[in-house]
């Protein structure tokens, strides 16, 4: 049972029931009570996104390598889309690259910082995540406030410098 909840539990469209009952958990007891399955199951459904999601937390030359291997699945199912007639959404969409940043900021928003935070609380051991999190999200953050062109040039930059995400992409 345990097993089957662990992996249900990284399916992100199920997080926030799981987040809800760790807060309402932590706001109005002293922690995690480990005894009570219904509180140790709710942890276990916030701890494993998080750790699923490790690489936001690791360091930056790290954390971005890991993010171009991902985004060049997402590209790819993209290209697929594409040449089956259909439209990506942006996020899949390889001719968007340069919005890699503001996407990676909505991630961080959304999901990550907010987790990982929530993890922190009912786990203080952990409280180093959201911090080297928030490292790797202000990274993002000083790319989306440079001029278009700049920003470009900086995706680009890091694209090159991983070979399997810029395989036979035309950069604009």
């Amino acid at each position: 049972m345990i097993i089957k909840h662990a992996i249900l539990s990284t399916d992100l469209s199920r997080l926030e029931g799981s987040k809800k009952i760790v807060r309402d958990l932590l706001a109005k007891s002293d922690g995690v009570n480990w005894q009570q399955k219904e509180e140790r199951m709710a942890t276990v459904a916030v701890l494993l996104p998080a750790s699923d999601l490790c690489s936001m937390y690791k360091p930056w030359d790290v954390h971005w390598k890991v993010v171009l291997i991902v985004m060049e699945e997402m590209w790819a199912q993209g290209d697929e889309e594409k040449k089956n007639g259909s439209i990506p959404i942006d996020v899949m969409n390889r001719d968007l690259y340069h919005q890699l940043p503001e996407i990676q900021i909505n991630f961080f928003k959304g999901i990550c910082l907010p987790l990982f935070r929530l993890v922190a609380q009912a786990m203080p051991s952990l409280r180093t995540i959201p911090k080297q999190a928030a490292s790797n999200f202000a990274q993002w953050s000083e790319m989306c406030l440079l001029p278009e062109t700049a920003k470009r040039d900086r995706v680009k930059e890091l694209l090159r410098h991983h070979p399997s995400s810029s395989k036979g992409m035309h950069l604009k």
